[in-house]
């Protein structure tokens, strides 16, 4: 945005902002806080944050042009993303740059660039870049898949851990209560917190109460509490 455009802009606000004032020194000031940013953002930013108050602050405006940007560029991940530009993938130099000049017009709204869909259609099939993103964008998928059901397991198995625990300590005919005692005074005690307490993270159970019932188990199992 150049000083004129600053001075268009100030004005653009004024009109929709009536009740903010503006002197001579203020498109000196905004085209200080906003020259980096396109007018055409800068209006339809400054027109947004217009319709919700009856003031725009620069910081506003700025906030509201990066909304703008991103949404031209999509959100990351599963759907529609845009077709790597025609530039070679081994010069990693030249196609990083590549990109960046993508994103950026696509950003400015300059560029609306073609996009390929998570399952990509055949005609891509041939596409050796654009297989090893899908290929690449699939493994990342299934990994974390596998991570979030192997985390879930984990998590019932401490569960069913703690139950189990709790089952045995409730038959005893104090209901485990000397139990539960001696296992906090062992999982918290002053040998256990000089060393980082390795005990209470190798016992199962979700929370502290859970390792503590878990342990008072072990230790009426151990016959270490009668």
């Amino acid at each position: 945005m150049t000083p004129r455009e600053a001075v268009i802009l100030v004005r653009y606000v004024e009109a929709c902002c009536p009740q903010q004032k503006f002197d001579e020194f203020s498109p000196d000031a905004w085209h200080d806080l906003l020259g980096d940013l396109a007018l055409g953002d800068c209006r339809a930013a400054a027109r947004a944050v217009a319709q919700r108050q009856p003031f725009v602050a620069p910081s506003e405006i700025r906030a509201e042009v990066k909304a703008i940007r991103e949404a031209r560029l999509g959100p990351p991940g599963p759907g529609l993303s845009p077709i790597p530009p025609p530039a070679d993938p081994d010069d990693d130099k030249a196609y990083r740059a590549a990109l960046r000049e993508q994103q950026t017009r696509i950003a400015n709204g300059t560029e609306t660039a073609p996009a390929i869909e998570a399952g990509a259609p055949a005609s891509y099939d041939d596409n050796p870049h654009v297989q090893r993103i899908l290929a690449t964008y699939r493994a990342e998928q299934d990994a974390a898949a596998r991570r979030k059901r192997d985390e879930a397991e984990h998590e019932q198995q401490q569960v069913r851990a703690y139950l189990a625990a709790l089952q045995q300590l409730l038959a005893l005919p104090d209901l485990g209560k000397r139990a539960i005692e001696a296992a906090r005074d062992e999982l918290f005690g002053d040998a256990q917190a000089a060393q980082g307490f390795p005990l209470l993270a190798n016992t199962a159970g979700v929370m502290d109460e859970h390792k503590v019932t878990v342990h008072a188990a072990a230790l009426v199992r151990d016959g270490q509490v009668a």
